[in-house]
Parts: C-alpha cells; structure tokens; sequence
C-alpha cells in the first residue's frame, strides 16, 4: 500500500494554495485569502461555488496527475473550515472511477461512502484541528489506473455518487493543506 502523504514527501505541490495554476478549478473560484490551520493569515483559499448551473469543483495537478503505482491503495487527505456550502465531495479520481465521500460540514460527518466504476473505497476519517479546521482523510484504489487526480467538490446533496450538477448560490468552504 502507498499513500499520496508520507512523512517524507507531500505529493501535491503549493498544497495551501488552491489558486495556484496546480489546482483546475471547474465552476468554483479559489482565492488565498484565509486563515489557515496554523492561524497564519493567507495560508488557506476560499473557494466560492458561483451561481452556474453547473459542476462545480477542484482537481490537483489537472494536466497530469499523481504518478502512483496502479491498482495500489493510497489515502489522500485534504484540510477543510467550514464556510456557507453544507455538503462537501472528496475523491481519489481517475475520470470516471474514484473512491469517494460527502461530508456535513456543519456536523463534520461523513454522510456518504462508495466508488465509482473501478474505484474501491476502502476507509475514511475526519479529524479535528486548530482554528477551526478539520481533516478529512479517504483511502482506496482504483484498479490498473496509474494517474490520480485528488478532487474536492461543493455539493447540495448529503448522498451523491458523482460531482453533480446543480445552480451554485456562491456558497464557500475553506481548503488548505492537500496531501
């Protein structure tokens, strides 16, 4: 088993950043204008759904992935404080196949677990932090795929299986710290 967070090596690049080039945004705009989990100013991005109706999300590194071993089961981990969106989706994606969980932010419980085509979700956590902060962890694999794309979604559903669509009412929730 390998992880995409290690002790050693955090393979997602400018983690804290959500504006960065690094992170595709579809739907959503990521600011660095928050306080993140160590209480320092500008270390955490707000991400506002908008008003489209529309997906509306945040992939890492959209241009190539995260190299892995193919089939190996990795937990990817992403720190969350709660804004105005209720529902958030978290997934270890490959396109059409991902583990995946949504979580009640104003509960910070997991409301939904599953996978997605070759996706096997194998467990998931929520941990509590400084400032607010919450991390969210979800471990699984997707079979004989090698690319992975971390992905956070703004949703309006407690159970969704797939990002879904939906007209946005500029809700938020802030990210820092993608492992």
């Amino acid at each position: 088993a390998g992880t995409l967070t290690n002790a050693a090596v955090n393979l997602l690049l400018q983690s804290g950043d959500q504006s960065n080039v690094g992170y595709g945004p579809a739907n959503v705009t990521a600011t660095l204008n928050a306080v993140g989990p160590l209480g320092l100013s500008n270390t955490a991005s707000t991400v506002n759904e908008g008003v489209a109706n529309a997906q509306h999300y945040l992939v890492a590194n959209p241009s190539g992935g995260v190299a892995v071993a193919s089939g190996g089961t990795y937990t990817y981990q992403i720190k969350v404080a709660a804004g105005t969106a209720r529902y958030l989706g978290v997934a270890i994606s490959s396109g059409a196949n991902y583990p995946y969980i949504i979580v009640d932010t104003t509960t910070w419980t997991i409301t939904d677990t599953g996978a997605i085509g070759s996706g096997v979700y194998a467990s998931s956590s929520i941990s509590g932090n400084a400032n607010g902060f919450r991390t969210i962890s979800i471990t699984g694999s997707i079979t004989a795929i090698a690319l992975y794309y971390p992905i956070v979604w703004i949703t309006n559903a407690s159970t969704d299986s797939a990002v879904p669509t939906y007209v946005g009412t500029s809700r938020t929730l802030i990210t820092a710290d993608w492992q």
